[in-house]
């Protein structure tokens, strides 16, 4: 959990904008979403590049026998 505060923090700062309330629960709430967003972002570049060395590897293996 506490990761996740501080790799929030870190990408998209600890201070909130707004003035108000209810602006400052809308910021808080799209954060959190744009944080969500950027994990998923993460990991789908992950799968890609696995996914590309995994083609190579059996590129390579299929060269060999």
């Amino acid at each position: 959990m506490e990761s996740g505060f501080s790799q929030h923090k870190r990408r998209l700062s600890s201070t909130l904008t707004a003035r108000g309330r209810q602006a400052q629960s809308r910021e808080f709430v799209l954060r959190v979403l744009t944080h969500n967003l950027m994990i998923l972002r993460s990991s789908a570049r992950r799968l890609q590049q696995s996914k590309r060395a995994l083609r190579a590897a059996l590129t390579l293996r299929s060269q060999y026998f």
